[in-house]
C-alpha cells in the first residue's frame, strides 16, 4: 500500500512529505530510499517529547505538503496520537493524508467517523486481530479517484474481458488499489464449531469508509437492540486514575532452549507496580520474532486471565515460548513481552499497551 500511495504523487516535480521519526519500517525504509534519489523532500517531526508532539506536528502541518503520513499508535513507544480528526482537520484537500493504524487496530477503540471519508487508513490483522500473515487492509477517502501508477491486474478485474481503451482503467472505489494474485490463507479464520460445521469466515482486505447508498428497509427487518450506557466503575480505595498507573517492565534475558521439544526460547521478566494502588495485567503476550520488522513471528505464548500486582510490589513472568518455526541464521531475533494494564477495569488512554523487547541469544 505504501508504494501504491507514493505512485499517486506527481513526480514531475519534487513531492514534499510530512511524517515522524517513529514510523514503522515498511514506510520509513521506502521513504528513505526515495529520499536517497533526491526526488523526494521529507520533513520528520520527532515524536519525543510526547507532551508537545501534537503541537509540534500541528505547526508542521501549516507548510505545504503532497503527502502527510502519521501513525495512530507508534510501534516503538505505544504512544497514542489522540484527536486525529482535530489534528488533521486543516490539511488542504489536495494533500494526501495517510494514517498507519496497524498498532491501533484491535488494540484500542478505533472510530474514524467523518475523518474516515477524508484520509487513507491502513492496518493489518497479524498481531492484535490474531489473523494470518499478509492480512492487511486499506480504507480510502470517499471521493477518491486517484490512479496509482504502481498497479496490478486486479485493479480493474471486472472489465478484463472487455475491450481495453487507450487509458488504463480502474475499478470502483478501493478496487483501484488492488494488486494481483496473492496467497489468501492469512485472510481466513479457522472455525471449528459443534456440528453442523460452518465454513471459514473471510476477512475484508480492502475497504472504503464512504457512506453506503441507502436502501429500503426489508419488511422483516427488526429494530437494533438498545445498548445500555457504559457506566465506569466508581472510584474505591482499591482503584486509581488510569493515567496515573506507573509500571516498570524489565525483560532480563532470552535464551534459545535447544533441550525442549519442540525447541523454544526461555525468558525471564519482572513487572514492578510503582502506582499507589493495585493494578491488573491483562492480554499478556510473549512473542519471539524477527527484530527487523516484528511481522515475522517464530512463536508466541498468550497468557490467560489477569495478573494482580499490589502497590510497590513486583511479579515475575517467565517460561518458555515454543517455536513454530526457526529464525533465519542471517537475521536478528528478539523476544517481546507486552500487556495491557487496568485499574478496576479501566485502561490508560495515553499508553494503553506496555511492551519491552530483548535480543535472543543462542540461535
Amino acid at each position: 500500500f505504501v508504494a501504491r500511495l507514493y505512485s499517486c504523487l506527481d513526480w514531475s516535480r519534487r513531492p514534499r512529505v510530512l511524517t515522524t521519526t517513529s514510523e514503522f519500517h515498511s514506510f520509513a525504509r521506502q521513504t528513505r530510499r526515495l529520499e536517497e534519489t533526491g526526488r523526494l523532500e521529507v520533513a520528520r517531526v520527532p515524536v519525543e517529547p510526547y507532551a508537545t508532539f501534537r503541537a509540534r506536528f500541528a505547526a508542521a502541518l501549516r507548510a505545504r505538503h503532497d503527502l502527510v503520513f502519521v501513525s495512530q499508535v507508534f510501534f516503538d513507544s505505544s504512544f497514542v496520537v489522540e484527536g486525529l480528526d482535530e489534528l488533521l482537520a486543516g490539511v488542504p484537500a489536495e494533500t494526501m493524508v495517510a494514517v498507519d493504524g496497524y498498532h491501533a487496530f484491535m488494540a484500542i477503540p478505533v472510530a474514524l467517523g467523518v475523518l474516515g471519508e477524508r484520509i487513507f487508513y491502513t492496518a493489518g490483522g497479524y498481531k492484535y486481530a490474531q489473523a494470518g500473515e499478509g492480512a492487511c487492509f486499506l480504507s480510502i477517502p470517499a471521493d477518491c479517484t486517484l490512479r496509482p501508477a504502481y498497479t496490478g491486474w486486479y485493479s480493474d478485474f471486472g472489465r478484463l474481458s472487455g475491450a481495453q481503451g487507450d487509458a488504463v482503467g480502474y475499478g470502483p472505489a478501493a478496487m483501484r488499489f488492488w494488486g494481483s494474485t496473492f496467497d489468501p490463507s492469512g485472510l481466513y479464520v479457522p472455525v471449528t464449531p459443534e456440528p453442523p460445521a460452518t465454513p471459514a469466515v473471510s476477512r475484508v482486505v480492502i475497504v472504503t469508509l464512504a457512506p453506503p447508498t441507502p436502501t429500503p428497509e426489508p419488511p422483516t427487518a427488526t429494530a437494533e437492540p438498545t445498548l445500555a450506557p457504559t457506566v465506569e466503575p466508581a472510584p474505591t480505595a482499591f482503584c486509581g486514575p488510569p493515567n496515573a498507573m506507573r509500571l516498570v517492565l524489565d525483560v532480563d534475558g532470552a535464551q534459545a532452549d535447544r533441550r525442549s521439544e519442540p525447541q523454544g526460547v526461555s525468558f525471564r521478566s519482572t513487572v514492578r507496580n510503582d502506582s499507589a494502588f493495585p493494578v491488573s495485567l491483562t492480554g499478556l503476550v510473549i512473542t519471539a520474532q524477527d527484530s527487523r520488522s516484528g511481522a515475522d513471528q517464530f512463536g508466541s505464548d498468550r497468557r490467560q486471565g489477569a495478573v494482580e500486582i499490589a502497590p510497590g510490589q513486583s511479579v515475575s513472568i517467565d517460561g518458555v515460548v515454543k517455536l513454530d518455526k526457526f529464525p533465519s541464521p542471517f537475521g536478528r531475533s528478539e523476544l517481546c513481552v507486552s500487556f495491557v494494564a487496568e485499574t478496576c477495569g479501566r485502561r490508560s488512554d495515553q499508553r494503553p499497551v506496555t511492551r519491552r523487547c530483548t535480543s535472543i541469544s543462542g540461535f
